[in-house]
């Protein structure tokens, strides 16, 4: 039977096992406040879970293109990068059509199962047919699965054959470390690049830039000066006091497991990246620009690319997780594509092919009202 509550349950950190880290309780709590009112929805059993997901309640269309399923489905969010490719199976209809929408995905971007069953057919059958059934009757007009990763190809397969529409979404930028220092970083770049990236570092060095790692303090002035320019240059928003809160919310959940690459200039700070370590991931979380330094668009490459690949083998990093947008720049820099879907229907989907059977059980359900 299907049970939908707001908590994650005291079992989530047993459930998701070996799942990627942005599942965990302090990924979801940092994600939450950009996105609308989440849910969690489990397949239970007599012994247990059997597998959960995330999934958020949008009422109607937002303000952010990425977690906007009318505007990702019907083509409007093509300009940020998203279903670039097509198909569009949303291009004629009216958001009106579409809202209220569940949104199955975890606040930062990517959607799979957790669970001792995250993988079998089975399960993830019955699981997507409860889910797309406690929607309808809720009064949601459609359901749609955004950013499923290479966790999810199981259930991408059971949405597709349901009658999901089942389309390219996005790509992701991962850069996995094969090497043990520097100079084998660049080795593995391809000439040219190599090249350009060690004329960028003696530019650096020549202007006086300097890159440094260190941990976060609980108070970070000099880098939210930085991240306030950021986000003034690109949201028209410089709000002190906001990021401020971020870096805060940061100490609270990463402060131990976060590493900040500072480019300092005359001992002031002109650039920053800051990582989070999971086990032996790397994931930049944040970032921070003085525009006015003529050496800062170099210096953002040395802090969340150079830098970075020179201390991770240190610290036993096997993968930096780079995520959405700049693409090229991220695969000139050592960085792989991982393609990310959507799936998506609008009314009830079509349900299982001929020969296939479901179960609707939805007894013991909390609605979460």
């Amino acid at each position: 039977m299907l049970h939908v509550s707001r908590e994650l349950g005291d079992d989530w950190a047993q459930l998701i096992g070996r799942a990627p880290h942005t599942a965990s309780q302090r990924w979801l709590s940092f994600g939450q406040s950009r996105v609308p009112e989440s849910l969690t929805f489990r397949l239970v059993s007599p012994g247990g879970t059997d597998l959960a997901m995330r999934g958020l309640i949008q009422q109607e269309p937002g303000s952010r293109p990425f977690n906007d399923p009318y505007l990702i489905a019907s083509g409007q969010a093509t300009q940020d990068g998203l279903a670039v490719t097509g198909p569009h199976p949303w291009q004629t209809r009216r958001a009106q059509e579409v809202f209220p929408s569940l949104v199955m995905m975890y606040p930062n971007y990517d959607a799979f199962p957790v669970g001792p069953l995250a993988a079998d057919s089975g399960a993830l059958a019955s699981f997507a047919d409860q889910v797309g059934d406690w929607a309808r009757r809720q009064g949601f007009r459609s359901v749609t699965y955004l950013y499923l990763t290479p966790e999810a190809d199981a259930l991408r397969a059971v949405l597709r054959d349901k009658g999901y529409d089942v389309f390219p979404l996005a790509a992701r930028s991962n850069m996995t470390v094969t090497w043990s220092d520097i100079p084998e970083y660049l080795a593995q770049l391809p000439r040219k690049r190599r090249g350009e990236v060690r004329r960028e570092l003696r530019a650096l060095e020549a202007a006086g830039v300097r890159v440094r790692p260190r941990p976060l303090a609980p108070e970070e002035p000099g880098l939210v000066r930085l991240r306030s320019q950021l986000m003034y240059k690109y949201a028209s928003v410089a709000d002190e006091q906001r990021e401020r809160h971020w870096f805060a919310r940061v100490w609270e959940l990463f402060g131990d497991d976060a590493t900040v690459f500072v480019a300092e200039h005359a001992a002031s700070p002109i650039q920053f990246t800051l990582f989070v370590q999971d086990g032996a991931v790397w994931t930049p979380l944040l970032t921070g620009t003085d525009y006015a330094h003529g050496a800062s668009r170099l210096a953002y490459f040395a802090t969340a690319f150079y830098s970075p690949a020179a201390l991770a083998p240190q610290l036993r990093i096997r993968r930096i997780n780079y995520g959405l947008g700049a693409s090229e720049a991220k695969r000139h820099r050592g960085c792989h594509a991982v393609p990310l879907y959507a799936a998506v229907t609008c009314g009830h989907p079509t349900g299982p092919r001929s020969g296939e059977g479901s179960t609707h059980s939805t007894q013991g359900e909390s609605h979460a009202e």
